[in-house]
């Protein structure tokens, strides 16, 4: 993808994100149920609560100068990653961010921030670490 393509496809997100007024309060926090296929196998989060703190540092180091969280709550981000695994989000960031050096950010920051964005979306924290692998991630669905 081309730079001028890459900036293309961000005009037209951030039109997507205006026009569904993206944001507000996450599933949990307006009915107070998380989904099931949040937690991993085992029933506990998939992540930790240090791991997603670690994960909002690096998003505001690494993202923020470009996005913001409420482009990863709200019906558009529901509509464009329900379906998709944390995986497919872990693959998409580090394969194509930061815009301006994609794949420059260690693994672990990269899961780091999947998991702080699980967080935003109202998913469990655990015990264990979610791992830089997307094999592992692969089972934890996005949608909320």
């Amino acid at each position: 993808m081309t730079r001028r393509d890459t900036r293309a496809l961000i005009a037209v997100v951030g039109l997507n994100l205006a026009a569904v007024g993206c944001g507000g309060a996450t599933t949990s926090q307006r009915t107070g149920v998380v989904a099931p296929e949040a937690t991993a196998a085992g029933g506990g989060g998939a992540f930790t609560s240090v791991q997603s703190d670690r994960g909002e540092q690096a998003f505001n180091d690494s993202c923020a100068g470009c996005h913001s969280p409420n482009e990863f709550t709200g019906r558009l981000f529901d509509i464009t990653w329900a379906n998709k695994s944390a995986a497919d989000f872990y693959e998409f960031i580090r394969t194509a961010m930061p815009y301006d050096r994609p794949g420059a950010l260690p693994e672990q920051q990269y899961a780091d921030i999947v998991s702080y964005i699980l967080q935003l979306n109202g998913h469990p924290t655990g015990t264990e670490e979610l791992p830089p692998d997307a094999a592992a991630m692969a089972g934890l669905n996005l949608g909320r």
